[in-house]
């Protein structure tokens, strides 16, 4: 999200594992998101063997 409020015309996409995508609490990064008006791609790997 930092980066995408540092430069608002690129398109930023976050890929991260299943695993760190439920320790970074994705609730509210999603809502702090859209309070801001921010495009989000986030590309959620299984890492399951």
């Amino acid at each position: 999200m930092g980066a995408q409020l540092a430069d608002p015309d690129r398109r930023c996409i976050a890929t991260l594992g299943d695993g760190s995508y439920i320790f970074v609490n994705p609730t509210a990064c999603h809502q702090v998101a859209e309070a801001l008006g921010l495009p989000v791609l986030v590309i959620v790997l299984d890492n399951d063997e």
